[in-house]
């Protein structure tokens, strides 16, 4: 589907429902995506060089 950014914001809570769904939204030229996960974790990613923080090295993000 595709809508403008402005109605996703308007009615947000229509498309995604936390906790029980997964939602993911693409940018119609490619080059970023929001991945809104049922576990209240929101990813952003981008279609550029990706360089790697060394922030988090020494923690361990298993389930």
């Amino acid at each position: 589907m595709i809508v403008p950014w402005k109605l996703l914001i308007k009615y947000f809570d229509s498309f995604y429902y936390g906790s029980s769904d997964d939602l993911t939204v693409i940018d119609q030229s490619l080059n970023w995506a929001l991945l809104f996960y049922h576990e209240d974790e929101i990813y952003f990613g981008a279609n550029k060089d990706f360089k790697p923080s060394e922030a988090f090295a020494n923690i361990d993000f298993i389930w």
